[in-house]
């Protein structure tokens, strides 16, 4: 257990490593700065790609790599600050892990050579899983003031022997914040199951929208396609997202002033059911609260009970598409 007073920073590969046995770091109401694991390390290889094709390129570590990583075990989290220079804040391969605080911040050191960041399951994130179940009460994943992404959730490949199922990746969110200056927020890839409910008791909790705040400059929220990084012997399913709560906005920024979206849907392998929560966009230029070009509709996505308004309070049509308005607020009976 480490409770504070710690200050571990590894310039080679990577930070803390769990791979059993039981883990915890920081006090429950403790303050961040009191623990903090780092990893500084830049060094990079030469440009490699998941897929050819497909534009999810990256730079092998030679140094640096996440500031804690799980491949096993439990680990809990109640403060502290995770940051890592050429890495993932966290990254989680299978185990169990529950966050309540800290401060979680990923970044890539080297862009690609035509300028862009590294995206997909290739890039570095605050918070990043394949596999294992993972419940974040609290913290924030990602930087407000540095170019990068918040949170990429997909599964344990099934090239290790198990099935599709034993593979999925869980996610809970109950609160946190998600609010980055990159590109997205959050990232929904293959076979994951993942929930947005404030305060993790159901939709009828005591929990807010403000409770979970989902942001980036493109995208707060993303279902992306299953068929994009590796393809893997067996099946690579889509996901399921629910969502009872939360705030999820595109914001845009200085060189991203159109196709802003609150939430980007583009599997139609997978699902989405909205029981609550606030979904905008700040921009006009053709942006939306949700992208879609699946033509889903208000029926295909919202929960028993749930109804979806405009910025107006006028209720939507369940046949209406969903992606007609700039500003959508669910509530539910």
């Amino acid at each position: 257990d480490w409770y504070g007073n710690r200050n571990e920073t590894a310039g080679g590969g990577g930070g803390l490593f769990v791979s059993g046995g039981t883990v915890t770091l920081g006090v429950n109401g403790g303050n961040n700065d009191d623990l903090k694991i780092s990893s500084n390390g830049t060094e990079t290889g030469n440009l490699a790609t998941l897929t050819p094709g497909v534009s999810w390129d990256y730079y092998e570590n030679i140094r640096g790599g996440p500031a804690v990583q799980t491949e096993g075990g439990s680990l809990t989290i109640y403060s502290g600050n995770y940051e890592a220079q050429q890495g993932s804040g966290i990254l989680v391969k299978n185990g169990n892990v529950e966050i309540y605080d800290g401060s979680f911040v990923g970044l890539d050191a080297k862009r690609l050579s035509d300028g862009n960041l590294i995206a997909g399951a290739a890039a570095s994130y605050g918070f990043k899983m394949y596999g294992g179940t993972v419940t974040i009460w609290g913290g924030s994943f990602g930087s407000r003031d540095e170019e990068g992404s918040g949170a990429f959730v997909t599964w344990a490949p099934s090239g290790n022997g198990t099935t599709p199922e034993d593979n999925r990746a869980v996610a809970n969110i109950y609160g946190g914040r998600f609010d980055v200056g990159g590109t997205t927020g959050f990232a929904v890839h293959r076979n994951a199951l993942v929930t947005f409910d404030p305060g993790g008791l159901g939709s009828d909790d005591s929990g807010t929208n403000d409770d979970i705040l989902v942001s980036g400059i493109w995208t707060g929220l993303t279902l992306e396609l299953r068929t994009n990084g590796t393809n893997y012997t067996g099946d690579m399913r889509g996901s399921e997202v629910i969502i009872n709560g939360g705030t999820f906005v595109g914001k845009g920024g200085p060189n991203r002033k159109t196709n802003v979206n609150g939430v980007w849907i583009g599997e139609s392998a997978s699902t989405m059911t909205i029981s609550g929560g606030i979904f905008q966009t700040y921009l006009d230029d053709n942006s939306k609260a949700f992208s879609n070009n699946l033509s889903w509709r208000w029926q295909n996505v919202l929960g028993e009970g749930a109804t979806a308004y405009n910025r107006n309070n006028n209720a939507l049509s369940a046949t209406a598409l969903i992606n007609a308005e700039r500003y959508v607020i669910v509530r539910s009976s």
